[in-house]
């Protein structure tokens, strides 16, 4: 755990699931040829798969 933290492997990690999330459900490469829209497509399947994130996401609520 300790060579984890070190190297910061759990940040990585995650980073890495959220590209193999995109890759899987939006695709695996861009279909618009002009960088502005490929900033646009990749805004716009980003915006998407957060949604998705959060719509199953569970809401937990603190009880005192």
């Amino acid at each position: 755990m300790a060579w984890q933290k070190a190297t910061g492997y759990g940040r990585r990690s995650l980073a890495e699931a959220a590209v193999g999330r995109y890759k899987g459900i939006i695709g695996p490469k861009l279909r618009a040829r002009v960088l502005a829209a490929q900033q646009g497509e990749a805004a716009m399947a980003v915006e998407v798969l957060n949604r998705m994130v959060r719509a199953a996401k569970p809401m937990s609520i603190r009880v005192a």
